[in-house]
């Protein structure tokens, strides 16, 4: 199960970064 969390957390994390910087796009884009 461990083995599993460590696998998963680093897409997890680069998912969370991917959507930060879309959501950045988009305000400079609405800006």
């Amino acid at each position: 199960m461990t083995h599993i969390y460590s696998k998963n957390q680093p897409f997890f994390t680069l998912r969370i970064t991917v959507a930060l910087l879309i959501r950045r796009l988009l305000d400079i884009d609405a800006v």
